[in-house]
């Protein structure tokens, strides 16, 4: 829990009407998973599909005219790109198609700043608000702001939210601490290599 506080420190969560104004959000992929029909018929929202609802909650409250969902295929978990599976569901929440843009071929964040970065270009943007979870944000910053882009973080997906610090359960192990804990040092590694 410690080590993902330190992460997200950085990016604390606010409501979409104390977000920044900007053209565009940029929603990256990682927590909506492909339907897979005949088992699944509609996307699976993981642990980080937040993002998308907040990009819908930006949208809504004016901050943004266009979302870009970013995200490729990843054949583990389906056959739709995660832009194409984050767009079912965001249209669910009220954006019409006509904000929704689609970048469908990265597969890592690097590549997501790398691809957005010419789409926005093609559309004389610069500016956008970058929708991601906490623990990713620092990284992902890092990338879109290394391909010349101001980037105003709109994190959420916040994981270190407990409030009760002494509690004799958290002498034991447990799997989300150890997940959570693989995670933030996958962000930390990453920040380090520059992926």
């Amino acid at each position: 829990m410690h080590v993902r506080a330190a992460i997200e420190s950085a990016h604390p969560a606010r409501l979409a009407v104390d977000v920044e104004v900007a053209p565009v959000a940029v929603v990256l992929g990682g927590g909506v998973a492909s339907p897979v029909p005949p088992a699944r018929f509609m996307p699976d929202l993981g642990r980080a599909a937040d993002r998308v609802w907040f990009a819908a909650q930006l949208f809504h409250a004016g901050k943004v005219e266009r979302i870009v969902l970013s995200g490729g295929v990843d054949s583990r978990l389906g056959s739709l790109s995660e832009a194409e599976s984050m767009r079912i569901f965001i249209r669910d929440l009220g954006v019409p198609d006509a904000a929704i843009h689609l970048e469908s071929t990265s597969i890592n964040t690097r590549q997501n700043a790398v691809h957005v970065a010419h789409l926005l270009n093609d559309w004389g943007v610069d500016r956008l608000l970058l929708v991601t979870s906490a623990l990713h944000m620092p990284r992902a910053k890092r990338q879109f702001e290394a391909q010349g882009l101001i980037v105003f973080p709109a994190a959420t997906d916040h994981e270190a939210v407990d409030t009760v610090w002494w509690d004799i359960r958290r002498l034991l192990p447990d799997a989300d601490s150890l997940d959570g804990s693989g995670r933030a040092i996958k962000e930390w590694i990453g920040l380090w290599v520059g992926k």
